[in-house]
């Protein structure tokens, strides 16, 4: 068992029992699909506390809200999450027992625990239904068609601050000097420790002269004039140029599917501003002037000028 990991999941679960740091207290995002209920004999009680079981998928729900290197490793700080999970519960009951469950601060939490978990199943269902296969591969296909493939190049330079000195180092390139070992002596550019390699790039995430003149040499050539940039005299080598392809779909996935269920909320969040009479107030009680006029029968609202958005899918609003 790694003893440092154990070390470092006792200091976490510790200070985690605290109620505004324990899981019970983070808002988790609605994910892409609902996850399916563990079969019976796939979620054992793990333990009892006065009579209450304890069941795995606790303790796995427990520690959604711990760092991701600990949610990683669930199996192998597993009796650290029972022993936490049961000192909450031992809190719990405890304060069952002080008949906190009538507390006006208690209720209140649970009227805002209840509209956020109600939130999150409606827009993990909302984003269910619309964050399809078919529509993740409509959205890649767009992207490659609006991103076709562009040159990058891989080169090495050596920064020099005058023209004369620039010339002297090509000079030296003409003797058959080595560029790399030129670039760790003469350059003052920070790359100059790594032989001037500036890796691989796109032109335009260069300054013009310089992109110019590199998109212009052949591989391994070297630029036989010095190149003026803002930054000073440049001798650049061209290491390799290749095509840029696109991500994959795996790769862009993630990311699609995001950028779907914030569009699928978003929509929703308008057609409900639309029929809904919303009214805004200064920080000290007293009406805005935006408040949105409410809709007439069958229209739609003015569009709210408040600067709200909708909630996006990875951190709704509590």
């Amino acid at each position: 068992m790694n003893k440092l990991l154990m070390a470092g999941a006792a200091a976490v679960l510790v200070f985690a029992t605290h109620p505004l740091l324990a899981d019970d207290a983070t808002t988790t995002a609605p994910a892409a699909a609902p996850a399916a209920a563990p079969a019976a004999d796939a979620d054992p009680v793990v333990a009892t506390v006065n009579g209450t079981p304890l069941h795995r998928s606790d303790v796995v729900a427990s520690a959604r809200g711990l760092p991701e290197q600990y949610q990683q490793q669930i199996d192998l700080i597993f009796p650290a999450l029972v022993e936490r999970l049961v000192g909450l519960e031992l809190l719990a009951q405890a304060g069952r027992d002080a008949n906190l469950a009538n507390d006006p601060e208690v209720q209140k939490m649970m009227k805002a625990y209840e509209s956020q978990a109600i939130r999150q199943v409606y827009m993990t269902n909302l984003i269910h239904d619309g964050v399809t296969d078919a529509e993740i591969q409509k959205r890649y296909d767009a992207y490659v068609a609006a991103n076709p493939p562009k040159t990058e190049i891989h080169a090495r330079h050596i920064l020099l601050k005058t023209k004369e000195e620039a010339v002297a180092v090509i000079a030296e390139l003409d003797k058959g000097a080595n560029f790399a070992e030129l670039a760790k002596t003469k350059s003052t550019d920070p790359a100059a420790s790594n032989g001037g390699d500036l890796g691989y790039f796109l032109p335009e995430e260069m300054v013009k002269p310089f992109a110019d003149a590199a998109m212009a040499l052949e591989k391994g050539k070297y630029t036989e004039t010095p190149v003026q940039t803002e930054f000073g005299w440049h001798v650049i080598f061209l290491e390799d140029k290749r095509e840029r392809k696109p991500p994959t779909l795996d790769e862009m996935k993630s990311e699609l599917q995001s950028q779907v269920a914030e569009e699928i909320v978003g929509k929703k969040v308008e057609e409900l501003r639309a029929t809904a009479k919303i009214e805004l107030f200064n920080p000290d009680g007293t009406p805005r002037p935006d408040t949105p006029p409410a809709p007439a029968d069958g229209g739609a609202a003015a569009p709210a000028t408040d600067g709200t958005t909708a909630p996006a899918t990875t951190a709704p609003a509590q």
